[in-house]
């Protein structure tokens, strides 16, 4: 056996907060994308619903209303922007999992080697400092 070789990385890749964040990302984005066509047809109906009362009120206040209907296939508000947002959080997700599980398992020395407490260790303190026992 080569005394070089890389060890396989002890901790396990759910206690990483990347890992996380790109779970819940790439659920977001599939759900998002799952959900797209529903909600773009509930989102064109209520840009219609508006548009319409708009017009409806100038008409009432005796203005002719000059702006045409928006294309139902081409609506003002789109899930462009959800979908940029959580393409970023996925890419930055999974570029900070991939560095730090590099960095945890290709360090020089292995965990065990390492001295002090661990990243997690919360320090003791006396509950009572002022007592005297």
């Amino acid at each position: 056996m080569n005394g070089n070789a890389p060890k396989p990385c002890s901790a396990p890749i759910t206690d990483s907060p990347w890992f996380w964040l790109y779970l819940f990302a790439t659920a977001g984005l599939a759900a998002l994308m799952l959900m797209e066509p529903r909600i773009a047809s509930r989102q064109s109906q209520i840009e219609r619903n508006m548009q319409g009362r708009t017009r409806a009120a100038r008409v009432r206040a005796g203005e002719t209303p000059s702006t045409p209907l928006s294309d139902p296939a081409r609506p003002v508000l789109t899930l462009k922007p959800l979908h940029a947002l959580l393409a970023a959080l996925l890419v930055v997700a999974w570029a900070g999992l991939f560095a730090r599980r590099r960095a945890r398992c290709h360090s020089a020395e292995p965990p065990a080697a390492r001295v002090g407490p661990p990243s997690h260790a919360i320090p003791e303190r006396d509950a009572f400092p002022d007592r005297t026992c």
